[in-house]
């Protein structure tokens, strides 16, 4: 036991804690640092730190600062700080790839460390504005040793590009070859002796044995076995340098710009605080963003379109054909209707003439048993007509029908004296208006006879506008309704026809004044009597006069004759005279009031020319009033994109032709492009543009004009330079005004007119507009070197020049203009029915070139371009390399006198 207590007793540590004396060793100690002076010091004492807390009583003010402190134990809880103990509870930082800021010999930060991060220090990288200044300009460059190296060194150079292509080759070839495959030599064979060892007690004596090891066969086409592994991509292109302008004093539009609203939500709203409708909006975040219409919406509704216009191209075709056949119908059913008529007419002509030899014959006979003291014209009359020489005495046949009329005559006025009258009166006036119906071709038929119920209040022709004649035929009813003396029983005056007659004759008051004879006598139209039959019914029977009557020839020069076609030539006749006396006054009145032209002396005023020229204009950025497929961008945005820039002979605007389908942003909204209106305005004088080269391309609507766009149309419009698509159709110079502006007078000028109404509320907004000819504009106008435009503006009117290259007047070119030398306008717009002063004014100079648009879009169906007008707007970019403006300069001329 003894022995196990003392090697316990020397493997365990010494004790802490012996005993209570301990204690009180511990009370009796000085508590605190001593403090010990220099003089009791010496050279064998030494100096220990000391680790650990103080005791307890202490503490005060004393805090743990390292891992010694808390001398292996936990935190000190009356210590109120925070304690991490063996680093227990220590939140590690976070490692950063922040680089740390570096500065260069002179103290100045080196920003472009961020740029060569992952570079090495051999490689270039201009990232300093140093960087752009060439080497011969910069200031710290020195001397350049320019002088030619000599052949050593050109030989060592050689030596090692080529050490360095070589190695770059033998690298690629090594590459190349198969690496699966063992294509070198095979390793030896190895011999080892084996010499097996006694096992499970077998003690027999064991042979040696020779063991062959070789390299086992590998079979050629077996898989790699090995796992490909992506190589770690590089490092990127160093970033290119961004050149900033310097900063800027924030604006109050700047900082109404960057103004973000706070953070609202559409769904929560705990607090119940009431959000303005604006700053909803605002925080919704919809207006940050552009909205992109896609471009099969334009697709689709031209589509339509087109298929409306086809539709109702159809249907107007359809509605044609219709009407055409029901033409032909109609004429075919005239045609018969015609040929039945004409047919019955020869029947009618047939029985009529031999009706009238017959009645001829009767009439002869009755006059000569009537009486013998017949007026001289009667018998000169009598002798002229043929069938009255060889009449006959009245036939026993028509002696009894009228014994048995003037028998029924009587009987009816016995029975009923008011009603026999009536009746007899209104039967005796439809026998006289059947005997006044004259014999024509147009109608060879008795109208009495098939309408026998008709009276003479219904007329009794057709043609006629008035139902009854006015005055024709009132010596005949005097005549016959005046009662007469001498009346026989049969109620027929013997003598009173024969003096009717003669008196007739003699009354004839234009017959012998326009050479004309007596009138010749035709036969009495065939009458029909109805007379009642012994069995009730209805009989007509011809009735005979006894003499054939006579009638006058209508005359042409009575209105009450003419017939509707008669009137209708006349009313013809006044209206061409009335429009042809009409068009002579106004072409007279043109000619009297068009304006004088007097010559009017100009001085320079303002220049648009060299590398300034676009500093003269602002750059449009809205929406394309005309619906144009168009972005007008910034002048910023524009001189990146190379779409204007000038020298100092030469400016040019054009169309983007880099964004395509496959570049981004594309043109799936619509192609860049400018549009350029001048800072100053002007209110009238004479303005001349030197156009070196005219845009033409399908789709492009460019133009050079005069306007005031804030007060369109109020303040007019001038189109001095206009076309569409290849400028096939020529310059178009035009005006456009509100209401009140014409053209229609005579005008002075070279071009043709279009329309004459300057108003753009008509014919579609086309204004009043004068073409130049196919060679004004487009290529042919570019291949002769372009043209120079004169525009004079003045009180008297607007007058266009389009002068050729080599017609430029010397004045114009001496800048001593004299529009009075000039000769006669390309466009001429006279103030005869126009005023230009109160149509006109504030207008500035305008240029662009629009794509797509009202008028491209209203014409392209007849012009000669593929696809649509949207389609080859975003899809073929190379198509408008031709499509730019090039001018020289341009020159604003005020007048020195008031014209």
């Amino acid at each position: 036991m003894a022995s196990i207590a003392a090697s316990l007793q020397a493997s365990l540590p010494q004790p802490k804690y012996t005993g209570g004396n301990e204690e009180e060793e511990s009370r009796s100690q000085q508590r605190g640092p001593r403090i010990v002076s220099a003089g009791q010091l010496d050279e064998s004492q030494v100096v220990l730190r000391r680790t650990g807390p103080p005791p307890y009583g202490q503490r005060e003010g004393w805090r743990p600062r390292s891992q010694e402190d808390y001398g292996d134990g936990g935190a000190f809880p009356e210590v109120p700080v925070a304690q991490y103990p063996l680093d227990m509870g220590r939140k590690h930082g976070v490692k950063s790839n922040a680089l740390a800021i570096q500065v260069d010999s002179e103290g100045k930060v080196k920003y472009d460390a961020i740029a060569r991060r992952g570079h090495g220090d051999g490689r270039i990288i201009h990232t300093s504005f140093k960087d752009l200044i060439p080497l011969r300009q910069r200031a710290d460059a020195g001397e350049i040793d320019l002088a030619r190296p000599d052949k050593e060194t050109v030989a060592a150079t050689t030596e090692k590009t080529k050490n360095a292509l070589t190695a770059l080759i033998s690298g690629a070839v090594a590459a190349q070859k198969p690496k699966n495959i063992n294509v070198g030599q095979r390793k030896e064979a190895t011999f080892v002796r084996y010499t097996p060892a006694n096992q499970m007690g077998d003690n027999s004596k064991k042979q040696d044995r020779i063991i062959k090891i070789v390299e086992r066969q590998r079979d050629p086409m077996e898989p790699p076995k090995f796992k490909h592994k992506k190589i770690p991509r590089g490092p990127p292109s160093p970033p290119p340098p961004v050149m900033r302008s310097p900063p800027r004093k924030l604006t109050a539009e700047d900082q109404e710009m960057w103004r973000i609203p706070p953070p609202v939500s559409n769904w929560k709203n705990p607090k119940g605080f009431t959000v303005p409708l604006d700053k909803r909006l605002a925080a919704d975040g919809r207006g940050l963003h552009d909205v992109t219409i896609n471009d099969k919406h334009a697709q689709f509704a031209e589509a339509v379109k087109m298929a409306e216009r086809h539709a109702r191209e159809e249907v107007q075709q359809r509605a044609l054909m219709q009407q055409r056949l029901a033409e032909q119908e109609k004429a075919r059913k005239d045609d018969s209707l015609r040929a039945l008529a004409l047919k019955t007419r020869e029947e009618r002509l047939a029985q009529s003439s031999s009706r009238g030899r017959r009645e001829s014959r009767t009439s002869g006979s009755r006059s000569r048993s009537r009486s013998h003291s017949s007026s001289e014209p009667r018998k000169n009359l009598t002798a002229k007509t043929p069938r009255s020489a060889n009449a006959k005495g009245p036939t026993r046949a028509a002696q009894g029908r009228r014994a048995q009329t003037a028998a029924e005559q009587n009987g009816r006025r016995a029975a009923d004296p008011g009603h026999g009258t009536r009746a007899g009166t209104r039967h005796l006036g439809e026998d006289c208006a059947g005997a006044g119906e004259a014999d024509s071709i147009q109608g060879e038929h008795d109208s009495t006879s098939l309408q026998p119920i008709r009276g003479f209040d219904s007329g009794f022709n057709e043609d006629n506008h008035y139902d009854k004649p006015l005055f024709a035929a009132q010596d005949a009813i005097s005549s016959i309704y005046r009662p007469r003396a001498n009346v026989n029983d049969d109620g027929f005056d013997d003598d009173a026809g024969d003096k009717e007659m003669a008196k007739i004759h003699k009354i004839s008051r234009f017959g012998e004044a326009l050479g004309k004879g007596p009138f010749e006598a035709r036969p009495m139209p065939s009458t029909k009597k109805k007379s009642i039959t012994s069995r009730g019914l209805p009989q007509y029977e011809d009735m005979d006069f006894g003499e054939s009557r006579t009638t006058k020839t209508a005359a042409w020069w009575k209105p009450r004759y003419w017939r509707k076609r008669t009137w209708a030539i006349v009313a013809g006749v006044f209206i061409v005279i009335i429009a042809v006396v009409v068009a002579v006054a106004v072409a007279l009145s043109g000619l009297t009031n068009y304006p004088d032209y007097k010559a009017v002396s100009y001085a320079l005023r303002d220049t648009y020319e060299g590398e300034n020229f676009f500093d003269q204009f602002n750059y449009f950025t809205g929406w394309d009033p005309t619906k144009g497929f168009v972005h007008y961008v910034p002048r910023p945005q524009a001189q990146q994109l190379n779409l204007t820039y000038a020298s100092t002979n030469t400016a040019i605007v054009r169309v983007d032709t880099s964004v395509g389908p496959g570049s981004r942003p594309d043109a799936s909204t619509g192609r860049f492009s400018v549009r350029l209106e001048s800072k100053k305005t002007y209110g009238g004088g004479l303005f001349v543009f030197d156009v070196k080269h005219t845009p033409h391309a399908c789709g492009t609507w460019p133009a050079l004009w005069l306007t005031d766009p804030s007060h369109w149309p109020d303040h007019g419009e001038i189109d001095i330079m206009e076309s569409i698509n290849n400028g096939a159709g020529g310059n178009q110079m035009s005006l456009h005004t509100a209401d009140g502006c014409s053209m229609a007078v005579t005008r002075k000028m070279k071009g043709h007119a279009l329309h004459n109404d300057c108003n753009q509320a008509s014919n579609g907004n086309a204004g009043c507009g004068v073409t130049g000819g196919r060679n004004s504009f487009g290529p042919a106008l570019n291949a002769a070197g372009g043209s120079v435009m004169a525009v004079e503006w003045r009180e008297a009117g607007i007058r266009v020049w389009q002068f050729g290259r080599g017609d430029v007047p010397s004045d114009v070119v001496a800048k001593r203009p004299n529009p009075a030398g000039w000769g006669t306008a390309t466009a001429d717009f006279p103030n005869t029915r126009c005023g230009i002063g109160s149509m006109f004014r504030n207008n500035s100079i305008v240029i662009d070139i629009d794509l797509c648009g009202d008028m491209v879009y209203g014409t392209w169906d007849r012009s000669s371009c593929p696809s649509t007008c949207t389609d080859l707007v975003s899809n073929q970019p190379a198509l408008f390399k031709t499509a730019y403006w090039e001018f020289g300069s341009f020159q604003v001329y005020q007048p020195a006198s008031p014209s």
